[in-house]
């Protein structure tokens, strides 16, 4: 993954939710069956935040601070307070950040990498 001529851009913006329906009455959006017929979308309004990631080690701000020596996912996610962390898990190691060091029982051991370690 980490190519020189690759940038990854993330950004975070400000939605609006809106609901568009059918008919002049507006229904009652706590019905399921309401809910079914209405198309509801989630509309940009404004950029309020954009993270560029050009080299690997900018990937290290999605690494939480508190992580000490070996960790698995689940101390990961705990250190994050994210419940979902899998995909993250594989692009910080795929780009080199962290690095799969063992397993204990059926969970993965993970460590920052040395070079990252230094930098961090």
């Amino acid at each position: 993954m980490p190519h020189e001529n690759l940038s990854v851009i993330i950004v975070r913006l400000k939605t609006e939710k809106r609901v568009y329906f059918r008919g002049e009455k507006v229904p009652d959006m706590r019905s399921r069956a309401a809910r079914k017929k209405c198309l509801i979308k989630q509309v940009p309004l404004e950029i309020t935040e954009e993270l560029i990631l050009d080299i690997p080690h900018d990937y290290a701000v999605f690494l939480p601070k508190g992580l000490d020596g070996r960790f698995t996912k689940k101390q990961l996610s705990a250190a994050a307070r994210e419940s979902r962390l899998s995909l993250r898990t594989e692009v910080l190691r795929t780009v080199g950040v962290i690095v799969k060091v063992g397993e204990v029982g059926r969970e993965f051991l993970y460590e920052v990498s040395e070079r990252e370690r230094a930098n961090w």
